[in-house]
């Protein structure tokens, strides 16, 4: 082979390198997801009656720009007025922490953690939240599952 025949053969992964956005680690598209509670506390004790209706599935679009940012899209349904502290969403793994505003001057500030796993096409995490108001210190935990199911329709 010679020289000028190699070039073709290095500038291609060269050029590839040098304009190439590293992929993010959810595909954009329609995601089909469902968010389970499974549990319910107040001040440690275990609620027997979640207050929640029927669980159903819902479809939403992962543009690529939330893409690009996956904790604050998986973290969607439960940040609400929260701000989200810590998150990683790497190698196949999620973690996710975050606090709320207290419920009043005399109590402590609500949490949310995220945690679980992840690949292109589907994640599977669980949740807790704790927040403290003035009826004691009600917590959540569930589950959030998701699979990608095509391209983003109109209107998602």
């Amino acid at each position: 082979m010679s020289p000028q025949s190699a070039r073709p053969l290095f500038a291609a992964p060269l050029l590839l390198l040098a304009g190439a956005a590293p992929a993010p680690p959810l595909s954009p598209g329609a995601w089909r997801f469902t968010n389970t509670p499974v549990s319910a506390t107040l001040d440690g004790r275990v609620l027997h009656d979640l207050p929640v209706g029927e669980i159903t599935s819902e479809t939403t679009c992962l543009t690529p720009e939330m893409a690009m940012q996956p904790a604050a899209w998986l973290a969607r349904d439960l940040v609400h007025d929260c701000t989200l502290d810590q998150t990683s969403v790497a190698a196949g793994r999620v973690a996710i922490t975050g606090h709320c505003p207290p419920q009043g001057a005399a109590f402590p500030p609500g949490r949310l953690t995220i945690a679980g796993t992840y690949t292109a096409g589907s994640y599977d995490l669980t949740f807790t939240t704790v927040s403290p108001d003035e009826n004691g210190t009600m917590g959540f935990n569930g589950r959030m599952t998701g699979s990608l199911t095509g391209p983003c329709k109109p209107g998602e």
